[in-house]
């Protein structure tokens, strides 16, 4: 809702804490309604708005009820924001208005509740800030004005008095902030170190530190100077400092929080610019800058950096330009880059390299290893190129970009962005990321500026802007250019908008071209949609116009699908286009491969096999040692056999571009009826690269899945041969229960002839030893399975459901025209 009057803007909001349900009858369990007034300029309730006045900033009105149709209750809320007193001295003489310098400001806060069952209620306090203009010099030391802060919080009266003491002794001059003294009015029966009691009340004086301070050095070696900073609030110590030593520039950044982690230990990020005169790496290369980057119960945010690639916000993190007067911002964002963590550590070289004499490109680059568990190592950025010269610059671009891998979850992301750039007046912008997965669900992704519109973006993946070029005179011009490009390991998308608007003389010119694009290599192929479109006006009002929708695919041969559309003076006219460009030519047939040989030889070869470890807590003896490079398995044991060239047990349609042979659907089995198969292997295979896909199918089919790959042999229970006596001797062990130990090593140990061992360990598995017991932790949380419906399309009837997409893909069922495949929240039969 909106209102005028020098309202400003209310805003009416309504929830409801459960749906009605007017079919059935449902019950009204609350409802609540706000009002709010935020005027863009405080109101000014008493006096003028340029003098001593009683100033609002906003208001809010609440009504609301809970269980209004059993026990009703009512409430009502109001409240302020920015409710202030306002003293100008200057309205009462010259004299004041020297003494007291600017504005005095009382703050207010004003807030009431009332509820049927609670009655009312009232909060509010009130602060008074005043700041005398005064200059002392005592010696050397000068005091510049004086605050004076009253506060009411919690019934404690608390007045504080700081100054700013600065002074200069030779070439070093310092200055402190915000010092001073303390005084606060307490309950009577308050007790500690400082407290006088007074009768009812205590009065408590205590030293107010400084929130900072800064100094600065003019000497023949060295100049410059730094600043300390102190958030009493945070418990945070925070400073800069910039020298210049004998013509190298040194920068330097630290940061210490005392109260952010809930242990109570402190913790320290520490960064480090050294600017140098320029070493020659070669082909135009030079190092004019080197650093570093350390911190102490700190840890690298991921979120956070790819944040700040997208606000452009690292070229001031790396080799800012001007330290002292950007401390604020290069330390907020190296708190929120490098925010504190127990036990975490993050370190790594910063550089910046410049190409060209004078630089016609600079890039910063730092690095930056997150350790312990889990590894990371990031990548922060900023290239800058400004030409021809940094005083006529017809091209500028400023590009942030930020890189992380993440070594336990094995997973690698980019991130980059276009800011504040251009060329020759164009406006530049855009972003780019990547993001790809090397363990459990291998993927790959990348997207300049975003993706083919019928692209299902994967959850969590950023939202980017276009790439974009843009030139803007409004109202006589105004053009602009986007496109994107993305890569999957299904497909190749690209597309770009144009568009362009000019007026003259109340003459109107608007005309935009555009087009996205899927595209297939070997044999090539392009499928994309455009469109384009012109227009003439005149005051507004349309001349003529023609308008162009079509699909185009080819190119053996080129099919052209769309609608043509026609205005002339109000006369309007459409035009269906299905055109056929050129003949379908032959194209050479591709020899079919033969994948039985590919699965054979995958399988003969020895990095195929693999034992998988034995469970047994048992002693393993043996009357000769296996040949070394042997597979040798426990009688309890399983012995896998897998593969990554073909997919088994399910039908293929190819592999890659080529057709098939004479077999399309593979198994393995034993050779032997001795040997009979205990279970599955499931390896990633690309669906794309061994089934035929409709258009629609490579933009939403996973780019990789877990199908069966080979069989195990072996396990279930130990059958005994034999007896051999032999007399044995045991080593023992003691384990210590504090340790994070599983078990000793369990290894194959050799009998010499007379059936005594030359080593013999135990491993004490799940049993009981002494006075503690080995138990196994509780299962962690995992994924459910995925599983896959084919349904029909227009009924949304169930046919089939499949524990795999290519499964339900390649099923009789979900080859049928009339069927799709959904995912499925009901596991499979």
């Amino acid at each position: 809702v909106t209102g005028g009057a020098g309202l400003g803007g209310a805003v009416l909001g309504a929830g409801w804490a459960e749906p009605l349900d007017g079919a059935t009858g449902g019950t009204l369990d609350s409802a609540e309604v706000e009002l709010a007034g935020r005027p863009p300029v405080p109101w000014a309730l008493l006096g003028d708005p340029a003098a001593t006045r009683v100033e609002l900033g906003a208001v809010t009105f609440g009504l609301g009820g809970d269980s209004l149709t059993t026990a009703p209750e009512v409430e009502v809320s109001v409240g302020t924001d920015g409710l202030r007193l306002v003293v100008v001295p200057g309205d009462g003489d010259s004299f004041l208005a020297s003494l007291l310098g600017g504005e005095i400001v009382v703050e207010l806060a004003l807030a009431g509740h009332w509820s049927s069952s609670d009655g009312l209620s009232i909060d509010g306090g009130a602060g008074l800030t005043v700041n005398v203009a005064t200059s002392i010099t005592l010696g050397p030391l000068t005091i510049s004005g004086l605050t004076i802060t009253l506060s009411v919080d919690g019934g404690v009266v608390a007045l504080v008095i700081t100054t700013e003491i600065g002074g200069q002794v030779g070439p070093v001059s310092a200055s402190v902030h915000g010092m001073g003294l303390r005084a606060e009015l307490l309950p009577g029966d308050s007790r500690g170190p400082g407290i006088i009691r007074l009768g009812p009340v205590a009065l408590a004086f205590s030293f107010e530190p400084p929130d900072g301070a800064c100094l600065n050095l003019e000497l023949e070696t060295v100049t410059g100077g730094g600043c300390l900073f102190f958030d009493r609030e945070l418990g945070r110590y925070s400073g800069v400092i910039e020298l210049d030593l004998l013509g190298v520039g040194i920068c330097a950044f630290i940061i210490i929080d005392t109260k952010a982690l809930e242990s109570g230990e402190w913790s320290m990020f520490f960064a480090l610019f050294i600017d140098i005169p320029a070493i020659q790496l070669g082909f135009g290369f030079a190092l004019t800058g080197v650093g570093g980057l350390f911190g102490f119960n700190r840890v690298l945010d991921t979120a956070a950096l790819e944040a700040a690639v997208r606000s452009g916000s690292l070229d001031t993190v790396l080799f800012p330009a001007d330290p002292i007067d950007d401390a604020p911002e290069v330390i907020a964002e190296l708190s929120a880059l490098f925010p504190p963590s127990d036990g975490r550590y993050v370190f790594g070289p910063v550089v910046r390299i410049a190409w060209g004499t004078p630089p016609l490109i600079e890039a910063e680059l730092g690095i930056a290893l997150s350790l312990p568990d889990p590894v990371i190592i990031a990548v922060l950025g900023s290239v800058t190129s400004i030409l021809p010269t940094e005083d006529v610059g017809l091209v500028e671009i400023h590009l942030d970009v930020g890189g992380v891998v993440d070594a336990a979850a094995g997973t690698l992301s980019i991130d980059a962005s276009l800011h504040d750039s251009a060329v020759v007046g164009f406006a530049l912008a855009g972003d780019m990321a990547v993001r790809s997965s090397f363990l459990d669900q291998p993927s790959f992704l990348m997207a300049m500026g975003g993706f083919h519109p019928g692209f299902e973006e994967p959850v969590g993946f950023p939202i980017l802007r276009r790439l974009s070029l843009g030139l803007s005179a409004a109202p006589v011009l105004d053009i602009s250019f986007e496109c994107y490009v993305a890569v999957t390991s299904n497909s190749v998308q690209f597309g770009s908008v144009f568009h362009l608007a000019a007026q003259v003389a109340g003459f109107g010119l608007e005309g935009g071209a555009s087009f996205d694009a899927l595209v297939e290599f070997s044999p090539f192929r392009l499928a994309t949609r455009l469109g384009w479109y012109v227009a003439v006006t005149a005051a507004g009002v349309d001349l003529a116009g023609v308008w162009l929708e079509a699909s185009v695919e080819g190119p053996n041969p080129w099919l052209v699908v769309g609608t043509a559309r026609f205005k002339i003076l109000g006369f309007e006219e459409h035009v269906r286009i299905d055109e056929q460009i050129g003949a379908r030519v032959s194209e050479p047939a591709i020899d079919p491969v033969d994948l039985l040989t590919e699965l054979v030889a995958a399988l003969s070869d020895e990095g195929a096999w693999s034992v998988v470890a034995s469970t047994s807590p048992g002693v393993v003896v043996t009357s000769a040692l296996p040949p070394e490079g042997e597979l040798v398995v426990l009688p309890d044991g399983i012995l896998a056999v897998s593969q990554q060239a073909v997919p088994l047990e399910i039908r293929l349609d190819k592999a890659g571009d080529a057709p098939l042979g004479a077999h399309d659907t593979f198994q393995v089995e034993p050779g032997t009826d001795s040997l009979t198969s205990t279970g599955a292997v499931h390896d990633w295979f690309a669906p794309g690269y061994f089934f035929e896909l409709a258009a629609g199918e490579r933009l939403s089919s996973p780019s990789f899945e877990r199908l069966e790959s080979g069989i195990e042999f072996g396990g279930g229970e130990v059958v005994a041969g034999d007896p051999k006596p032999a007399t044995l001797d045991f080593e023992e062990i003691l384990r210590d229960p504090e340790l994070d130990e599983d078990g000793v090593v369990l290894d194959v140990k050799h009998l010499d002839q007379d059936g005594r061992p030359e080593l013999l360990t135990t491993m004490a598995g799940a049993a009981s030893t002494g006075d503690f017991k080995i138990a196994a932790g509780p299962d962690p949380v995992t994924l459910a399975p995925s599983a896959f419906a084919v349904t029909h399309r227009d009924t949304g009837k169930v046919v089939l459901r499949a524990g795999a997409w290519s499964v339900a893909h390649q099923s009789d069922a979900g080859r049928r025209a009339a069927t799709t495949v959904v995912p499925s929240w009901e596991a499979p039969p």
